[in-house]
């Protein structure tokens, strides 16, 4: 072989082994990218995902806006806007009477004399004559804006009285 044809042949092996490193690294580099690529690619689909998922609670809090005006409005509140524990004081009462309380209902209502947003509240209680006759005074003179819209007492069995009492207290005073 002459000269020039080794001379030739190194110089095309030298090019042959860079252009295969040259394409390894190439390779290298595309899929170094491709897996870079992927992740960026998962993480706008969970940025998507979270930008969907908050026009969906968006439009939510704006459709139910109506809604949710409506049930706080079913909430019992004074004028300084704090829930009203009438009833939970009036449950209160009640065993230290000695007496057995339940409430039945418990209502929104607008008064139709006085025009006034009022709470109607029915509860039965039973217990010892004098127990009773006790309680209902005390609910006939409580310090609120109310009065007794109905009161049924009757005796249940030897000694043992219930009231059944359906009360009407304002919840702004007028």
């Amino acid at each position: 072989m002459s000269k020039k044809t080794i001379n030739n042949l190194i110089i095309s092996i030298i090019v042959l082994t860079l252009s295969i490193g040259v394409c390894v690294y190439l390779f290298y580099e595309i899929d170094r990218k491709g897996v870079l690529l992927e992740e960026q690619v998962a993480i706008l689909a969970e940025n998507n995902s979270k930008e969907n998922t908050y026009l969906n609670i968006k439009r939510t809090v704006q459709e139910t806006e109506v809604e949710r005006v409506n049930i706080a409005n079913k909430f019992f509140k004074d004028e300084n806007n704090n829930a009203i524990n009438f009833l939970n004081e009036v449950e209160s009462m009640a065993p230290s009477f000695g007496l057995v309380f339940k409430t039945e209902a418990l209502d929104s209502v607008v008064d139709k004399d006085k025009k006034v947003q009022a709470i109607k509240m029915s509860f039965v209680y039973s217990g010892d004559k004098t127990d009773v006759m006790k309680f209902t005074k005390l609910m006939e003179n409580i310090p609120y804006h109310s009065y007794i819209e109905s009161l049924v007492l009757k005796e249940l069995s030897s000694g043992v009285w219930e009231g059944k009492m359906t009360l009407i207290v304002s919840v702004k005073p007028s």
